[in-house]
């Protein structure tokens, strides 16, 4: 009787540690899966920062548009440095 109780016993321990092993091995599962994830979004954002994308703005782009930027406000100064000019004619 007492082998009866003890391999109940080991039975019922048995029976316990695997379903705490199967939540582990969710848990990890799960974890794992959100790795995967939080890893492919970080290469997507790598990807979208990297300069030789062509979905991204180049250097060359962003000195361009500032030279054309530049460009522009030198044109603006010089119309208002004649607009001032003409005005001071017109007294």
């Amino acid at each position: 009787m007492n082998t009866y109780l003890f391999s109940r016993f080991v039975e019922k321990q048995l029976a316990e540690r695997d379903t705490i092993i199967s939540a582990k091995t969710n848990d990890i599962n799960q974890m794992e899966e959100r790795y995967v994830q939080y890893l492919e979004k970080a290469k997507m954002v790598l990807r979208q920062m990297d300069p030789r994308n062509s979905n991204s703005i180049s250097h060359q782009e962003i000195q361009s548009l500032k030279k054309q930027n530049e460009e522009k406000d030198r044109q603006i100064k010089e119309l208002e440095v004649r607009k001032h000019v003409q005005n001071k004619k017109k007294r």
